[in-house]
């Protein structure tokens, strides 16, 4: 953060502490949000709010220093956009359901003639490749929608045909995995008599057990 962003980090200081009921007078915000802006100084505006939401999911009470950056996204993904509210809420309801929901009524659905279940399918940037975001936690995960009509209709014709082809080198043989070296008898009895000539025997006294 820049000294421009002392305001707005301060509407963030004095948002985290009506969540958790922090008692302090005005004065006394003033101080502990100017030396909380101090110790955050370094790191980017949206990854200290970031810092706060995560915070605010698992915390109990107004954080330290210390705990407010813990709870900041990883170096890695600072470059990466912030998840809003509503995003985030879905986007934990689709990993909580695995992906999956019922199937959907609406029009869309209904004019593509799909009555299977809802997918939540990952997005792509500008380039096709998988949108990354930085969700409140501060993890980096890839953003998703829930498919609907034909867009539905296009990702299950796309997992059929996969799951076709799959079942299809599996009844010509074709090797997906590698499969486990077959040993013939020959070789299973003299890796048992090479086993047992290698056993030391071991010398005992007359009379003894063993």
């Amino acid at each position: 953060m820049v000294d421009q962003d002392f305001d707005a980090f301060a509407v963030e200081a004095a948002r985290v502490a009506t969540i958790f009921r922090f008692r302090a007078s005005p004065i006394e915000l003033k101080q502990i949000t100017q030396a909380y802006f101090k110790a955050f100084k370094g790191r980017p505006l949206p990854v200290v709010v970031a810092g706060a939401e995560a915070w605010i999911e698992k915390g109990g009470r107004f954080p330290k220093p210390a705990e407010w950056i813990a709870a900041m996204p990883r170096a890695g993904v600072l470059d990466r956009p912030l998840m809003g509210k509503a995003e985030a809420a879905e986007w934990t309801r689709a990993e909580r359901l695995r992906w999956e929901d019922l199937p959907c009524a609406c029009v869309a659905c209904l004019a593509a003639g799909i009555d299977r279940p809802l997918r939540f399918v990952p997005e792509v940037d500008e380039d096709g490749r998988d949108r990354h975001v930085v969700d409140p936690s501060g993890r980096l995960v890839t953003s998703g929608h829930w498919a609907h009509g034909v867009e539905l209709l296009v990702w299950y014709a796309a997992k059929d045909a996969f799951y076709a082809r799959c079942q299809k080198l599996e009844l010509r043989g074709d090797p997906l995995t590698p499969k486990p070296k077959r040993i013939s008898v020959k070789e299973r009895k003299d890796k048992i008599f090479w086993k047992a000539q290698a056993t030391p025997v071991v010398e005992r006294e007359p009379g003894e057990e063993g």
